[in-house]
């Protein structure tokens, strides 16, 4: 049987699928012919979303920087101009800005030569370039040439740092159940040692899944806004604080392999009691997505996996510079935690007002004693933060044991368990490729160097190992929407 698997993927890899492209509209159909969903998100974004969208967002929110560098400002419009042009501006491929850091400048320029970028007249465009590099490509610019985020002082920092901030402190409110959760299963010891080792792995689950949905919120998608500002998608008004729709705990689930990851649990726990060890497994890894109340609940979740003694330690991989808005850099992991201790939404800092009212005392109070316990994690470096050049990088995942081989052979010899958040990551774990949906999860990304766990909400036209029954079902519900609105999502594990 195994050796028939592994023909299968051996065939499929010869012969991968197409890259997705901006230019290239996706139709997907079930293996009776039927279309299932018809979208051009991917030619929407590149071709609007980012230009009139986040752009626009990023000049507003940067007017004194750009006051103070007028060079900055005039490399931006230049940036505004290609991408009003998307498919008539060929791209360029990266060079050195910044007098610190930028240790992705060779790995970004290797791939994206591979791929026709700098080809003179044959070069790929902002469209016709496979789709995640074109996207990630516009935040590594906006990081290097324009705000030069690794030269510190003299740079323009995060440029999407209010946003992040905002999102953050109106994502509050919504956590304090979560927490009154965690405090109930998992009540403080004074050494925050573990709770026990023969716990049942299931007592996570509600925080896996919390994790999970915690990736509907993403600011290039909802961004923040002013009570009565417009927000949202398609115009849609959203007060900061108010609580975005948080979909049944299993109903809207396209592949669960919540069975599989328990019994993977279960199993390192037996193996950890006989060996003697206080945990399950010597440590987890998250390949982080949004900060705001993703984060929160990513951080919730590392909290429990510590307690619980299934995990020793918890790494969290984020990005290596300010990509797609709202993903988590690593000064955003101790913002968080100290937004946490302070269990305010009531103050004002730096420009972020609480808004969406005040919490009670007992809420913040359960804010506060969660806070304390990962300060205190960090202080004992049982929860580390490591930001990773790949991880902001536009390159499919399996390019890790090529290009990094360094961070792969420290995930292979050392983690137990990489839990791979939200939908950009996920489309790097596919390559960018429009894979048949149904494709056993397993098939396509057994490539990964250490048991995978995949948490994805869909926001993009693409996926494997899903239902064709369930998708049926998502897509009558949501005509030419389901893959897109965040609706449903996946929990896919493979050891």
């Amino acid at each position: 049987m195994q050796s028939q698997e592994g023909e299968q993927r051996r065939r499929r890899w010869e012969a991968p699928p197409p890259y997705i492209r901006g230019e290239t509209p996706i139709e997907v159909k079930n293996p009776e012919g039927d279309l299932v969903t018809k979208g051009d998100w991917a030619c929407l974004t590149m071709g609007v979303r980012v230009r009139k969208e986040i752009l626009s967002r990023v000049a507003r929110d940067n007017e004194g920087f750009f006051e103070r560098c007028p060079e900055a400002r005039r490399r931006f419009d230049v940036l505004c101009q290609e991408l009003d042009n998307p498919g008539q501006v060929r791209l360029s491929l990266l060079e050195r800005s910044c007098e610190a850091g930028e240790e992705d400048l060779e790995s970004w320029n290797d791939y994206m030569r591979q791929v026709g970028v700098g080809e003179g007249e044959n070069g790929v465009t902002w469209l016709s370039a496979p789709w995640c590099l074109a996207e990630f490509l516009i935040y590594r610019r906006l990081a290097g040439e324009i705000f030069r985020y690794w030269d510190g002082e003299s740079g323009g920092g995060d440029p999407f740092i209010l946003q992040k901030r905002q999102g953050c402190m109106s994502s509050l409110p919504n956590l304090s159940p979560l927490c009154a959760k965690l405090l109930e299963k998992f009540p403080s010891k004074e050494d925050d040692g573990v709770t026990s080792l023969s716990g049942d792995p299931s007592v996570l689950f509600p925080f896996f899944l919390s994790s999970l949905w915690g990736n509907q919120a993403d600011l290039s998608l909802w961004p923040v806004e002013e009570p009565g500002g417009e927000g949202g998608r398609d115009g849609e008004t959203e007060e900061k604080g108010t609580e975005r729709p948080q979909a049944p705990s299993g109903a809207s689930l396209l592949a669960d392999d919540s069975g599989k990851l328990l019994a993977y649990l279960k199993e390192k726990q037996q193996l950890g009691k006989s060996e003697g060890n206080n945990f399950a497994l010597r440590r987890v890894d998250f390949v982080t997505d949004n900060a705001g109340f993703e984060l929160l609940t990513d951080l919730l979740l590392a909290e429990a996996l510590l307690s619980s003694g299934i995990a020793g330690e918890v790494r969290m991989q984020v990005k290596y510079h300010p990509t797609f808005v709202s993903d988590a850099c690593a000064s955003d992991v101790d913002s968080h935690i100290s937004s946490l201790c302070g269990g305010s939404m009531d103050r004002k800092e730096e420009g972020v007002s609480g808004g969406g009212g005040q919490m009670k005392e007992k809420e913040k109070e359960r804010l506060r004693l969660v806070g304390e316990r990962l300060r205190r994690r960090r202080e004992k470096g049982q929860l580390t933060v490591i930001p990773h050049p790949f991880w902001s990088q536009g390159i499919p995942m399996w390019e890790m044991a090529r290009r990094h081989e360094k961070l792969e052979r420290d995930l292979k010899e050392n983690s137990d368990l990489c839990i791979v958040k939200g939908d950009a990551n996920y489309r790097r774990l596919l390559g960018d490729r429009q894979w048949e949906l149904s494709i056993p999860f397993s098939e396509v990304c057994g490539y990964w160097p250490c048991p995978l766990l995949a948490l994805r909400t869909l926001k993009a036209e693409m996926g494997v190992g899903m239902d064709w029954s369930l998708m049926a079902k998502a897509s009558k519900e949501f005509p030419n929407e389901w893959m897109i609105n965040g609706h449903f999502g996946v929990v896919q594990f493979t050891s």
